[in-house]
């Protein structure tokens, strides 16, 4: 079996057409039905079922194209590697990142990797951890920055920092008077979440719950709901460098949380691009207050 045979059958199986799967290759429709036939007979089986409409895989054929969909993405990663070896050209690389942590990294990253690294493409995705990690087992996504890492035999979960938890609170509500708050102090019924921003320990005890909820994910959106109603959320430490002068007046502590805000980089255990994972640590330490950092990662001057 060769790449090109892996990456017709791939390409196939994605298109569910024959045609339209050789466009994409940028071959022949005959050609590529040439060489995908050829792999069937000497493999002796059947990878497509050619009378479906559209075309399917057979059951042995979707494994067979889970392997060659792997090997396809581990080949293109050593490319990648040579490629970096040989120039300051660092290839490309989709990483995921959630959202409650894109407000405060994205910037900086892409500020960092300008600047220092301009020979490496980044592409970030915006989303929930699960849908991250769904596309990292598909080989869509090489890199996860999450405050929720799976728990996995395939992963490498990697701490980079953690920071402190802190409300942020509507002038209308009656925390607002409040120097300090406690978790006791939360009432569930003026609160905002924020999907997976904190553990289940910061959750506010009162059970009692709003008639009107925000199920979206970005903090921006959500400080925007509470400055014009009431209520209050949780927020992460280095957050607060976003907000404005007016806004960080709203910022209470949290005296008695024991639980952090603990951010981490996921990548598959087989990840080979060591280079492009010490860019992404080097860029945290770019602007991650020293005292933040992971110990590993605070004296990291050689490499993972």
């Amino acid at each position: 079996m060769t790449l090109q045979q892996m990456e017709y059958i791939v390409a196939v199986d994605y298109h569910r057409h024959f045609a339209r799967a050789a466009e994409a290759c940028n071959v022949t429709q005959s050609t590529l039905s040439a060489l995908i036939h050829k792999l069937e007979l000497e493999l002796d089986v059947q990878i497509f079922n050619r009378n479906a409409h559209p075309v399917k895989p057979t059951d042995v054929g979707k494994d067979i194209i889970e392997q060659a969909r792997k090997t396809l993405h581990h080949a293109s990663q050593v490319i990648e590697l040579v490629a970096s070896k040989k120039e300051n050209h660092l290839g490309n690389i989709v990483i995921g990142i959630s959202p409650s942590i894109t407000p405060y990294t994205s910037a900086k990253f892409i500020e960092f990797l300008s600047l220092h690294h301009p020979g490496l493409n980044v592409e970030i995705i915006d989303g929930l951890t699960p849908s991250l990690v769904k596309e990292m087992d598909n080989d869509n996504i090489e890199l996860i920055i999450t405050t929720r890492p799976p728990s996995n035999d395939d992963t490498l979960v990697i701490p980079i920092f953690s920071g402190q938890f802190l409300t942020y609170i509507s002038k209308s509500d009656p925390l607002y008077n409040k120097r300090r708050v406690r978790l006791s102090d939360l009432d569930l019924n003026r609160f905002w979440p924020i999907p997976e921003m904190y553990p289940d320990a910061l959750k506010p005890h009162n059970t009692k719950k709003s008639n009107i909820s925000y199920s979206g994910s970005h903090i921006n959106t959500l400080l925007d709901i509470i400055d014009n109603n009431s209520g209050f959320t949780i927020i992460p430490e280095l957050y607060v460098n976003k907000l404005s002068k007016a806004q960080k007046k709203n910022v209470r502590p949290i005296i008695d949380a024991n639980a952090r805000h603990e951010v981490s980089i996921v990548i598959k255990k087989d990840f080979i691009r060591q280079k492009v994972l010490n860019i992404f640590i080097d860029a945290f330490k770019s602007f991650v207050p020293q005292e933040m950092l992971n110990n590993r990662i605070r004296n990291y001057t050689t490499r993972l």
